[in-house]
Parts: C-alpha cells; structure tokens; sequence
C-alpha cells in the first residue's frame, strides 16, 4: 500500500500528523488531505455565507449556541 501511494499523512492543527488510508482510485483533485477544521474554527465564515449578520452572530456566540476558536 505504501509503495502505491494508499497511505498519506495529514498534517493536524489540534494534534500531531497522522496517517491515512486513501481510496484505491486516484481522483484528479489536487487539494491533497487535511485534517478537519477543529469545533467552531469556521462557525463564524459559515454563517456569514448564510446570511447571518455579525450581530446575530456575536449573540449567537454570546448566548453559547455555537463556539469558536480562541
């Protein structure tokens, strides 16, 4: 597996690097792996995309309803 290229290590922010088992069939995306995004790291991008206002937003993360990183 390793000689064809199945197993890629994915660099993490929240902990070390870690390895991983990719598909059989190679895909033309050239992105490359990454580890998901920790609890809250895109909450605030997310719902701006969403229509959500920065004052909505503020309140949402003031009332606890969602998290964001520090």
């Amino acid at each position: 597996m390793v000689a064809r290229g199945l197993i890629q290590t994915v660099d993490s922010p929240s902990q070390d690097s870690f390895r991983h088992l990719s598909g059989p069939i190679p895909t033309m995306s050239t992105g490359g792996l990454r580890a998901a995004p920790s609890l809250g790291q895109d909450a605030t991008e997310l719902l701006t995309e969403l229509g959500y206002s920065t004052v909505q937003i503020t309140e949402l993360i003031k009332s606890g309803a969602i998290v964001v990183e520090k």
